[in-house]
């Protein structure tokens, strides 16, 4: 081995200086490209053997290996294609030395991994000019790598950021939109997954036409094809060009070289498939490296939008299915109504009945119609129990009232279809407002009650929910109806007595009846004729059942008022 006669590099200087490893099987060419690197300013451990230069680089981290070819027991190539296998290393840059007919072993140790080559007998100075020009590549690579990430982490965080909507069209071109503008792909398509293996563009961007979108499917051997790589993970690979007479679409026809596809779930469904093309004229290593790229890119954005998307598309599957589901129960009718009377105290007689749902699955009412109030046809729920209490009271006596439970939402929005409903009764007709709606406009509440029909309003549960005082002050109701919670054991609890005895003083001032709910025992309606109460409903008078047979009419009176 000679050494170059001319003057040494200038030394590496700073507090990072790049780390070399040297694997030569000679002593003294070891210690002569040691000694000489160190001088240039590298840092630099020697190992004489394969084996141990592998030990070595399990536990420290250089910046470039420098290995003989020709050494016993494992040799150049066998190192350089363990690095390789290793994960930490397989990036690690590697120049072989090799004997004075380099043509030997160049070609198989390029195929094995190594970076660059130097010819022995070694020239100091070229040795020092490759190893600096090898670290400075690789240095513009990490900053090239740091880049992308960088970028790639940009478009992460936009795309879960994004208002994503459940549309899968809308979605499909804010997630292309997004993307494009952020990074500069030759091409992009946004794909959705439909029935039997097709599938549906919903939006692309090319670098040569813009944004477009179609709902031109893709011809079913091309889908089959995308769909079947997918089941296996996703992908990147070269494109080659159609053959004359092959179809085209929108994703095979742009000109590209390198494309990489992942896939978007929703739960365990695949849902949409995310394409991504580059120009591509790189060979060998750089192409699986620039591959590897793209697919890494492209995995974290189709993870990105499977996280913020995803769950949006299986609540709303949820949600249509649960709708679909309340829709066929009310279009089939599978409920009916039941009726509760509502007696006088004092006499005992009947004065009205209140109509009450009951679902052929068994399902609690309230329970029912918060279902339907969440899948978006709360209304249309209410209407139908309307209809039905009014139909189903047609043989009942006039003179006795209809109570029916709605909410105040609906008599202000539906307020002409109420009074078409109710017209037909032909009787006096008690709102009964639920407590688990707020009223939040007193006003046009009481204009729609205006023009409906012989309807009188009674507030539902006084004490619970919304059904506060403040209720009876705006709405001035007809009948107000305590909440059991006051009735129950009003006997025994002089409290209860006290405070029902209040409300009946109130309502003589304010000119409504009291109606006691949930009355059990005998008791408890003495307890409240006693106090002053006037009207009672509960399992004591009547459970709620079908009305009875009707009876020949009589002459229709009106319905009890403070007034009369």
């Amino acid at each position: 081995m000679t050494a170059s006669g001319r003057t040494a590099p200038a030394p590496e200087s700073g507090p990072d200086r790049p780390r070399l490893l040297v694997i030569d099987d000679d002593p003294d060419v070891l210690a002569a490209v040691a000694a000489y690197l160190r001088h240039a300013g590298f840092e630099v451990e020697c190992a004489p053997s394969g084996d141990a230069g592998l030990a070595i680089l399990e536990t420290l981290s250089f910046d470039l290996v420098l290995c003989d070819l020709g050494m016993p027991g494992l040799s150049g190539l066998d190192v350089v294609r363990t690095l390789r296998e290793r994960p930490r290393t397989a990036t690690m840059p590697f120049v072989l030395m090799t004997g004075s007919q380099p043509e030997t072993g160049l070609v198989p140790g390029l195929d094995a991994g190594a970076d660059d080559f130097i010819t022995k007998p070694i020239r100091m100075d070229e040795l020092v000019a490759r190893v600096r020009a090898r670290l400075r590549m690789t240095g513009a690579w990490s900053d090239m790598v740091e880049l992308e990430l960088r970028e790639r982490a940009s478009v992460v965080d936009a795309l879960g950021h994004l208002d994503m909507p459940t549309e899968m069209d809308r979605a499909g071109r804010l997630i292309v939109e997004e993307i494009a503008k952020r990074v500069a792909p030759q091409f992009i398509a946004f794909m959705q997954v439909m029935g039997e293996g097709q599938l549906r563009r919903i939006a692309s961007y090319s670098a040569t036409d813009g944004f477009s979108s179609s709902s031109r499917r893709i011809v079913r051997s091309r889908a089959d094809y995308l769909l079947g790589r997918l089941r296996d993970g996703a992908w990147a690979e070269r494109l080659e060009p159609p053959r004359d007479g092959e179809p085209k679409s929108g994703f095979w026809a742009v000109d590209q070289d390198l494309v990489a596809v992942g896939p978007i779930y929703a739960g365990e469904e695949l849902v949409a498939i995310l394409t991504v093309g580059v120009k591509s004229d790189l060979k060998g290593t750089s192409f699986n490296l620039q591959r590897a790229r793209l697919l890494a890119a492209v995995l974290d954005y189709a993870a990105s939008v499977s996280l913020k998307l995803g769950p949006k598309l299986v609540d709303h599957r949820r949600r249509e299915a649960e709708r679909r589901r309340l829709r066929v129960i009310l279009d089939e009718r599978q409920f009916s109504m039941v009726y509760q009377p509502i007696v006088g105290l004092e006499s005992r007689q009947v004065v009205g009945y209140e109509a009450l749902a009951r679902f052929a699955d068994g399902t609690r009412p309230d329970v029912r119609f918060e279902e339907a109030t969440s899948a978006g046809i709360g209304p249309e729920y209410e209407l139908a129990a309307v209809a039905a209490a009014v139909e189903g009271v047609a043989g009942l006596p006039r003179e006795l009232f209809l109570a029916i439970n709605v909410s105040p939402s609906v008599v202000v929005e539906a307020g002409p279809e109420i009074a078409e409903l109710l017209r037909a009764a032909g009787r006096t007709i008690v709102l009964e407002i639920t407590e688990n709606m707020p009223i939040l406009d007193y006003k046009a509440f009481r204009g729609v009650i205006a023009t409906l029909p012989d309807v009188r309003v009674a507030i539902d549960d006084a004490g619970a929910g919304y059904s506060s005082l403040r209720h009876v002050v705006e709405l001035k109701p007809s009948f107000t109806k305590l909440d059991i919670s006051f009735v129950q054991q009003i006997d025994r609890d002089p409290v209860r007595r006290a405070l029902v005895a209040g409300l009946v003083y109130y309502a003589a001032v304010a000119d409504f009846w009291l109606i006691g709910e949930g009355i059990e025992r005998q008791e408890e309606a003495d307890a409240l004729r006693e106090i002053g109460v006037t009207y009672g409903q509960g399992y004591l008078f009547g459970r709620p059942g079908p009305l009875p047979a009707p009876t020949k009419p009589t002459r229709r009176r009106r319905a009890p008022s403070r007034s009369a």
